[in-house]
């Protein structure tokens, strides 16, 4: 997804027709759908999966909660609107998440505000933060999600359900069939 908000006018792209196997989103399935994120001023977040199909496995994780509680049960071309609190989504805003850092430790001082920066933590691992601000030698970094906080709309249209093909799956099917 992208991390950058884009105002955008508020008419509603199309999304594409849907196909399917008739199979409803659930446990042990593959969706491929297409979605819109907006804000609560109907702003565009993100519409890279308009046209562009997303595929997942149901209940992985790939979706914040409360999109994938939204679209459960529903089939190939239906559509839904989804209101996701920021509790469901990408969670609360977290204070502690910001931190401050010496101005000469971001790797050019052409950054911008807003712009997303990865750095190590004191353990080697890579974390993504955007620059919040400056003020004088210091800079304010966020780890929080860009969303963090948000109440999220989806505009979501189903394209298709498949079976997840699991061993035990494969087993029922022989036993059955």
């Amino acid at each position: 997804m992208t991390n950058e908000t884009a105002k955008t006018p508020k008419t509603k792209p199309p999304l594409p027709e849907g196909t399917g196997e008739g199979r409803v989103v659930g446990e042990n399935t593959v969706v491929t759908l297409n979605f819109i994120v907006r804000d609560e001023e109907q702003d565009v977040l993100d519409d890279m999966y308009a046209k562009t199909p997303f595929k997942f496995v149901f209940g992985e994780g790939d979706l914040p909660p409360g999109l994938e509680e939204g679209i459960a049960g529903l089939e190939a071309a239906q559509s839904k609107t989804i209101v996701v609190p920021a509790d469901r989504g990408y969670g609360e805003r977290n204070k502690d998440l910001v931190i401050r850092i010496p101005l000469s430790q971001l790797p050019s001082e052409d950054c911008v505000v807003g712009t997303r920066y990865r750095r190590l933590n004191a353990d080697g691992e890579s974390e993504l933060f955007t620059i919040m601000g400056y003020l004088g030698d210091w800079v304010y970094l966020d780890r929080n999600h860009p969303w963090a906080g948000k109440q999220l709309e989806y505009e979501v249209h189903i394209v298709e359900v498949q079976t997840l093909f699991t061993p035990a799956i494969a087993e029922q099917d022989d036993r059955d069939g």
